[in-house]
């Protein structure tokens, strides 16, 4: 009764700002049919509750108390999600099906004739037989390019990579530093030379060599010493080019290196949405929503855009040949 003075109106108004109303209100505040009644009538209903809630009970020892029931309301106010509009990172699509690559690099492989990528369903359509007790392989097609058809022999492939590495390739540039490194096709195993070339390769836009050098520095091979700071960095920078797999890397240092767990879930989540489909990322992404880190929505969001996702990237003969590969690891 009677309204409020000057200070009470400052208070009501900073109280507003640390529970975050105040900047909730403002899209309430914005005309949207040509009135602001609707607007402030909503205002004036949460600034008194605010106020409501504020009110002070004196205790037997005339000690104050404060009624923290709508303050506390206020708090669990859902807020937007951050990844509701985020937008994924571009990725090639397998020029042979045009179906986005797969988020895992293990299922894609490159040619060293063409430089172009190809999916492991566009090889396994390539390569293999129906036969009565089970798939065979074209031996005469196997040294074949599914995508420009050249045929090519190990012996070929240094010299192809050196040739478009010298045209300024990216992945072409990548693809000799790994020769250094696994010691492969006359090279000398060296692994400081490899992280020479990752980094020509990752200056030039290779996701693959950002990557690789993430992993060089949290491993401490072929640099100076390991280095978590500088292994983010590369994988932050890979994930933005398109490895799916850094984020879900990133989420799980972030957490190893006590980090907010808000950042590392959101991380998780990104590999998720991208279509990442390793266990692990829903282990954690399950641990997290039990604990409180995510909300039931953004958890089912994730799960969503998941499965939205892997469907883009899926096909029969995919799936055909990651059977087989996971037979084979068995």
């Amino acid at each position: 009764s009677g309204g409020c003075d000057k200070n009470e109106a400052a208070g009501l108004v900073e109280g507003m700002k640390a529970a975050g109303l105040a900047e909730r209100m403002q899209q309430y505040l914005v005309p949207q049919d040509g009135t602001y009644a609707m607007g402030f009538l909503l205002l004036f209903v949460v600034c008194a509750a605010f106020a409501c809630g504020q009110k002070r009970v004196k205790g037997n020892k005339g000690q104050s108390k404060e009624d923290s029931t709508l303050v506390a309301a206020a708090a669990k106010w859902p807020k937007e999600d951050p990844l509701i509009n985020w937008t994924r990172p571009e990725r090639d699509d397998c020029l042979i099906c045009m179906l986005p690559l797969p988020a895992d690099e293990n299922e894609f492989t490159y040619g060293h004739c063409c430089g172009k990528a190809t999916c492991f369903g566009c090889m396994y359509e390539q390569y293999h037989v129906d036969a009565k007790d089970g798939i065979s392989w074209d031996e005469s097609s196997i040294h074949i390019c599914p995508f420009c058809r050249t045929e090519f022999s190990s012996g070929d492939i240094l010299e192809q990579d050196r040739n478009r590495a010298n045209a300024g390739h990216c992945e072409a540039i990548y693809h000799i530093g790994r020769h250094y490194l696994r010691g492969e096709y006359g090279l000398r195993q060296d692994e400081e030379e490899a992280i020479k070339w990752y980094r020509r390769a990752a200056e030039a836009g290779s996701s693959l060599a950002s990557f690789s050098l993430g992993l060089s520095y949290l491993k401490g091979v072929g640099v100076d010493e390991q280095d978590v700071d500088r292994a983010l960095e590369y994988l932050r920078k890979a994930a933005e080019l398109g490895s799916i797999k850094s984020f879900a890397i990133i989420g799980g240092l972030l957490i190893q290196e006590d980090e907010t767990m808000d950042e590392a879930m959101l991380n998780y989540r990104k590999a998720a949405i991208c279509g990442y489909s390793d266990k692990h990322v829903f282990d954690v992404l399950r641990d997290g929503y039990k604990e409180g880190y995510i909300t039931k929505e953004e958890y089912a969001f994730t799960l969503r855009e998941n499965q939205k996702a892997s469907n883009e990237m899926k096909s029969e003969s995919r799936e055909m040949m990651k059977k087989i590969m996971q037979e084979k690891k068995a």
